[in-house]
């Protein structure tokens, strides 16, 4: 594994396997030309790896709380994928390198593939970080030990 600044705050470890995605391939993937967005991809195991931030002023984020910014993220991404068969899998709590995170897992539809995905969600200083996982729903369970070692290689400064 090798390890990637993503930006000033937060490092993560690219598995073997996986790509950096250029910026066309993060175009084509996320319809969207956000500079703060940045991914990595292992098209043999159909796993994408996308992390976004996004900056705020220091007085928002002593009043902003994790829990309620991932849930209007979750309710964001229901009317995203709305017409693509978006299911909630629920909420979770979690911990990124010390710092408290809150998640949650959906599935979706892309053209006839079917998707099961999880965001984490965690602010450090004044900024909020966005990190989905999402790969095909067949292989999800045999997926979940890569997340859970991706997310464990995350590192904050």
């Amino acid at each position: 594994m090798s390890k990637v600044t993503v930006n000033d705050l937060m490092s993560i470890e690219v598995p073997e396997g996986f790509h950096t995605m250029s910026a066309e391939e993060l175009r084509q993937a996320y319809r969207d030309d956000n500079p703060d967005l940045w991914g990595m991809w292992d098209q043999e195991r159909h796993v994408m790896v996308s992390v976004m931030w996004k900056e705020y002023s220091w007085l928002l984020m002593m009043l902003a709380d994790v829990k309620a910014i991932c849930r209007k993220n979750e309710h964001m991404a229901a009317k995203g994928y709305a017409g693509n068969g978006y299911e909630c899998g629920g909420f979770f709590s979690a911990n990124v390198d010390g710092e408290k995170a809150e998640g949650y897992r959906f599935s979706y539809r892309i053209d006839d593939v079917e998707l099961s995905a999880e965001t984490i969600l965690f602010k450090l200083e004044k900024t909020i970080f966005t990190v989905t996982f999402a790969s095909r729903r067949e292989n999800r369970e045999t997926d979940r030990e890569l997340i859970d070692r991706i997310i464990a290689g995350i590192t904050l400064e």
